[in-house]
């Protein structure tokens, strides 16, 4: 199966909610290295380098093929 290199931000906010975004999907593990490169340089998010995160995805496979819970804050 044919694979795509994704980067991601996962950033916890002081107010307890998270700052989650897709930043990118690269074709090959090289070129995401390099945008994760220039993702932790950027003003935005160069205070926060832990947060960036850089992985292989498989195309036309479900990610889910366990299920999933829905945490609510407050229920924690």
């Amino acid at each position: 199966m044919a694979k795509v290199f994704i980067i991601y931000f996962d950033h916890q906010l002081p107010s307890g909610e998270d700052d989650e975004r897709l930043l990118g999907v690269y074709s090959t593990e090289q070129k995401a290295e390099a945008a994760l490169a220039r993702f932790k340089a950027h003003p935005e998010f160069r205070d926060h380098p832990e947060c960036l995160e850089c992985g292989p995805f498989t195309l036309d496979d479900t990610s889910f093929k366990e299920g999933f819970i829905s945490v609510w804050p407050g229920e924690g």
